[in-house]
C-alpha cells in the first residue's frame, strides 16, 4: 500500500509518498495550486501500483502548526471515510448529545465523547492558540470571542469554536482532494 501525505498550505502543498516500514517512494515535494500541477499530481497518483491511501492535513489554518497538525491528522486520518462534516464531528465526539422526551428537553446537553480523548485534547490546544493570540481576521477566534461574550461557559465555547474549525477543516481537505480529482462526494 501507498501512504500519499499531503500538507496543504495556501497556494502550494507538500506531498510526500511512502510504503509500509517508512519505504520512501518519493521524498517530499512542492506542488502548486495550479490546474496543470494539480491534474499531474492526481495521475500520478492514479498511475501507482497497489492501493494508494492519501492523508491529508490542512496547516492553513491558524493555530495548527508543527505539534499539532501532525497530531490532528493522525487522529482524523483519512477524511474521505467520513460520509459528511457530522460524521468527522462526532467522530470527534465534540457533537451535543441530545436528551429529549416528550416535552421535557434537557436545558444543557454535554458532548458524546465517542473517541479516545486525543483529538478533543488536539482541538482544545488549537483554540487555546486562538485564545492566546486572538487574530481578528479568522473566522474559528470571531465564533470563539462571540459565545464567551454571550457569557458562555469555558467548555462550552471551547467545545463549539472545535466543532466549528472541524467544520471548516472538513470543507478545506475535501475541496483540495475535489481539486486533485479524487472521488469525493458529499452525501449529507
Amino acid at each position: 500500500m501507498n501512504a500519499v501525505g499531503i500538507d496543504v498550505s495556501k497556494g502550494k502543498s507538500m506531498v510526500a509518498i511512502l510504503r509500509p516500514m517508512g519505504e520512501v517512494v518519493r521524498k517530499p515535494f512542492e506542488v502548486s495550486h495550479d490546474y496543470g500541477a494539480l491534474e499531474t499530481l492526481a495521475y500520478d497518483l492514479k498511475g501507482m501500483e497497489g492501493e494508494t491511501r492519501v492523508v491529508m492535513e490542512y496547516t492553513g489554518r491558524y493555530g495548527v502548526g508543527k505539534a499539532t497538525g501532525p497530531q490532528l491528522m493522525a487522529e482524523i486520518g483519512d477524511v474521505r471515510r467520513f460520509s459528511h462534516r457530522g460524521a468527522l464531528i462526532a467522530y470527534a465526539g465534540v457533537d451535543p448529545q441530545t436528551s429529549q422526551s416528550g416535552k421535557y428537553k434537557r436545558k444543557s446537553d454535554p458532548i458524546s465523547r465517542k473517541d479516545s480523548g486525543l483529538i478533543r485534547k488536539t482541538l482544545f490546544q488549537v483554540m487555546e492558540t486562538h485564545l492566546r493570540k486572538s487574530p481578528d481576521d479568522e473566522s474559528v477566534y470571531q465564533f470563539l470571542d462571540k459565545k464567551r461574550r454571550e457569557g458562555k461557559p469555558y467548555y462550552v465555547y471551547m467545545t463549539a469554536a472545535a466543532n466549528k474549525f472541524l467544520r471548516i477543516y472538513y470543507a478545506r481537505v475535501k475541496e483540495h482532494l475535489n481539486a486533485l480529482g479524487l472521488d469525493v462526494s458529499e452525501q449529507a
